[in-house]
């Protein structure tokens, strides 16, 4: 077992008994263009979210913060339940699965669209100056070197030329 992954068992180890979280059930949930993880944990009725993100690639608390302004702005996001931030283990209610591509079709295409519409315009306006950092041409930079870095490299398993990369950014 890798050392993160021991950490985050000894972590899980002591805040299963609260929850009672199964620790045999732990499954990866998903995994997104980052070096974060998630995984799927039982607990004593529901099913929990653990996050882990490595402090080495980035902090937890901007995360743990704009969960806090979404929901005080009234949006579905995840309940934070544990946090160590100095590890970057975070323990969330589980949203589910399901999403809306999974479940869209023409009965409540105009229902889930004037859903998602309502929660874009509430994010909006809890988006306000001096609430989150401003959107610059860096932060842009790097969140389109995730395209190659972790799409085209990581699943596709593709080597971007030189001219190919140029042309992406």
């Amino acid at each position: 077992m890798a050392e993160r992954d021991k950490k985050l068992q000894n972590w899980v180890e002591q805040i299963a008994g609260k929850y009672g979280l199964i620790i045999s059930s732990m499954k990866s949930a998903s995994s997104d263009a980052s070096f974060r993880s998630y995984y799927r944990i039982q607990g004593n009725d529901s099913t929990y979210i653990l996050m882990d993100c490595p402090s080495s690639a980035g902090s937890i608390e901007p995360f743990i913060k704009a969960d806090k302004v979404f929901a005080d702005a009234g949006l579905n996001v995840p309940k934070i339940y544990e946090e160590d931030s100095e590890q970057g283990f975070l323990l969330c209610s589980d949203l589910g699965s399901v999403t809306y591509l999974d479940i869209i079709s023409n009965q409540n295409a105009k229902e889930l669209m004037s859903d998602a519409t309502d929660a874009l315009v509430k994010l909006q306006l809890a988006s306000k100056p001096g609430v989150f950092p401003i959107y610059s041409e860096g932060i842009l930079l790097t969140e389109l070197e995730l395209f190659p870095q972790w799409y085209v490299a990581r699943h596709l398993n593709y080597k971007m030329t030189p001219k190919e990369h140029e042309v992406m950014t």
